[in-house]
């Protein structure tokens, strides 16, 4: 299934309130993934997501707001540095491998 394919199930189950599909959406639009890169819908979809509680979006809420990406930058609600989610594969971000003795 090609990426223009996913976008429109992506939106449609956005449009129906798939906190999931809602974020997936808001990272398309926040990298011109699929569709044109559009800031301002990025924001607007990666919010309706966070606000229901998906981690994923809530985490790139914070981003967005830390290099004020499609918002007005405010350290307050952004990321803290080093509380960066540890890759799904389980390893270890570079940088933060444990050194050995």
């Amino acid at each position: 299934m090609g990426l223009d394919c996913r976008v429109a199930l992506w939106r449609k189950a956005a449009d129906r309130g798939h906190a999931e599909s809602q974020a997936r959406l808001g990272m398309c639009y926040c990298n011109g993934s699929g569709v044109d890169q559009n800031l301002e819908l990025a924001v607007e979809w990666t919010r309706k997501a966070a606000d229901v509680g998906c981690a994923g979006a809530q985490f790139c809420m914070g981003e967005f707001h830390g290099y004020g990406t499609g918002v007005v930058k405010d350290n307050a609600q952004a990321v803290p540095p080093g509380c960066r989610p540890r890759p799904r594969d389980g390893s270890i971000p570079a940088g933060r491998a444990r050194r050995e003795p």
